[in-house]
């Protein structure tokens, strides 16, 4: 794992203004070596679920790393293997929970399955809170809690479908689309949230690499 140290104000630092090194520093090892995680930062610690192991093969593992100890701890395997997920820490519960949004089949399909689980922190268990069978690809980035409608929303990778909008209690999805088209499968957008609106950025047209610099708003 690499951390950049960057100038703060304020916050932990009681005020002052703190700049820190600026360079990449090297710390613990995850373990077992792979790409395409699911992480949040949540409490103080940092979650990482899932992943492409060497091969390649996906990956169940569920880490998490305290930076103030730089320690690593392995929690209760995720109950599938998957890479790629968007995850999301809540307050709820004893201790918290973290939230994992991730596609359980083909993500390049024309209709792939769209799962939410619930890891609760201090029981140490998986619940699944909803399945939905969706028309389109998703490719999880990002999850965020928005405080103007109280709604949970996973902003997806591929611009054809902008977000999935989660029911409360998430017991369910809503699909933001495009434009509906799915001849051409559009990857590798980059998603962002602000000011309530969500944008997608770029990405390329899976079947011929073709890169897009179009950029929508919703």
């Amino acid at each position: 794992i690499l951390v950049n140290n960057i100038s703060t104000g304020g916050g932990d630092t009681g005020g002052e203004d703190v700049l820190l090194s600026g360079q990449w520093n090297t710390l613990r090892s995850i373990g077992t070596a792979r790409s395409a995680i699911g992480v949040c930062a949540y409490k103080g610690k940092i979650y990482c679920l899932g992943g492409l192991k060497t091969g390649p093969a996906t990956s169940n593992l569920f880490n998490c790393y305290d930076p103030s100890t730089d320690t690593w701890e392995t929690l209760t395997p995720y109950p599938s293997n998957i890479f790629g997920a968007a995850c999301l820490g809540m307050d709820e519960g004893t201790s918290g929970r973290i939230y994992v949004f991730a596609t359980m089949e083909s993500p390049n399909s024309a209709t792939c399955k769209f799962e939410c689980y619930c890891y609760d922190i201090a029981e140490k268990n998986w619940t699944l809170k909803s399945s939905q069978t969706s028309n389109g690809t998703l490719l999880p980035s990002k999850a965020f809690y928005n405080e103007g409608d109280d709604r949970v929303y996973v902003l997806n990778r591929d611009p054809s479908m902008l977000a999935v909008k989660v029911y409360p209690n998430f017991s369910g999805f809503d699909y933001l689309y495009d434009d509906g088209n799915y001849a051409n499968f559009v990857l590798g957008s980059a998603n962002c949230y602000h000011n309530g609106r969500i944008y997608s950025i770029g990405g390329y047209i899976s079947d011929s690499i073709e890169m897009r610099n179009r950029v929508l708003a919703l």
